[in-house]
């Protein structure tokens, strides 16, 4: 069985290393499409960014991923914890910069 959210929820802040403020949508998605990032910045078809192993590029104090199109998301390692802690399979992340919100630090 997999699962989704119920409903989309969003938060704001600003990214650990980068310093930048950066707004973060995390939305329903079918099953068996997984976890996608999606950078909103940049759009189109180059903006997709699928978390999957093979994806990884990054992980010298943080987690990050980067398309074909040399189209990067880091410091992911917190939401993927607690998307996967929550039993969440299949959701559309749209974020509008390079880095994951920091927050407090937790998942």
């Amino acid at each position: 069985m997999q699962n989704t959210l119920k409903s989309p929820v969003a938060f704001a802040g600003i990214g650990l290393h980068l310093g930048r403020p950066v707004r973060l949508r995390i939305l329903p998605a079918p099953a068996n499409s997984g976890i996608v990032f999606y950078r909103s910045d940049i759009g189109g078809a180059s903006a997709m960014i699928p978390a999957r192993w093979e994806y990884v590029t990054n992980c010298k104090l943080n987690t990050g991923i980067e398309n074909g199109a040399g189209v990067t998301v880091s410091t992911i390692e917190h939401l993927m914890a607690a998307l996967a802690g929550t039993g969440i399979h299949n959701a559309r992340i749209e974020i509008d910069g390079p880095e994951v919100p920091v927050l407090d630090g937790s998942a």
